[in-house]
């Protein structure tokens, strides 16, 4: 004969065990009931019944920062830099550059390695010594112009030198060209009345005789 055992009846949960396994399943509980009030103390119950605005948007700000950052790395590209040695070899012939007279380099206007355009300027040479060489020349050539001026004239038998424009009369080897062309001139003079003189007195000798 079966015997029925009457069992006891399942104890009714508490509000905060019923809560859990709601949350567990699934379920969202918005608020408490009268009857669970009685089992949670007043602090829960109110952070239950009225969750924290800012915790809760932080959590969505949260989640939005996230989801934009795994579309961005999606969507993005990114330049990759890398670093390494290497040497420039040109296909032709080099050409070396250098200044044809020497000096000392004032200021750089290029570096190493640069590309330039034919009659682009380069650098800088200190023009001192340069400017002092370049005065000298100028000043013998104008010299040698003015001595050939004076040459032309004695040659030719003209009282008056023409100089060129590169040595003007005004200059000072015009001036000394000129001194010089006076001081022959009269030197020629007087050896050509002691020439005169000289025969002259020759020629009355002779008719003397």
């Amino acid at each position: 004969m079966r015997r029925y055992e009457r069992r006891p009846a399942a104890r009714r949960r508490s509000a905060p065990a019923r809560r859990d396994s709601a949350q567990r399943e699934g379920c969202s509980m918005s608020a408490l009931t009268k009857e669970e009030g009685l089992f949670v103390s007043a602090i829960h119950a109110a952070q239950i019944d009225e969750p924290l605005p800012r915790a809760t948007w932080a959590l969505y700000l949260l989640c939005v920062a996230v989801v934009v950052a795994i579309g961005w790395s999606a969507v993005a590209k990114v330049d990759e830099i890398a670093r390494n040695e290497g040497r420039v070899v040109p296909d032709g012939r080099e050409q070396v550059i250098a200044s044809l007279d020497a000096g000392i380099l004032r200021e750089l206007f290029v570096r190493e390695g640069q590309e330039v355009q034919a009659g682009q300027e380069l650098a800088h040479l200190d023009p001192t010594r340069v400017e002092a060489q370049q005065n000298e020349s100028q000043a013998k050539q104008r010299m040698l112009m003015a001595a050939r001026a004076r040459l032309t004239a004695e040659a030719n038998g003209r009282s008056v030198i023409q100089f060129p424009p590169e040595a003007p009369a005004g200059s000072r080897p015009a001036q000394a060209e000129t001194e010089s062309f006076d001081a022959r001139r009269r030197s020629l003079d007087e050896a050509v009345a002691s020439i005169n003189r000289s025969a002259a007195m020759l020629t009355r000798e002779l008719k003397l005789s």
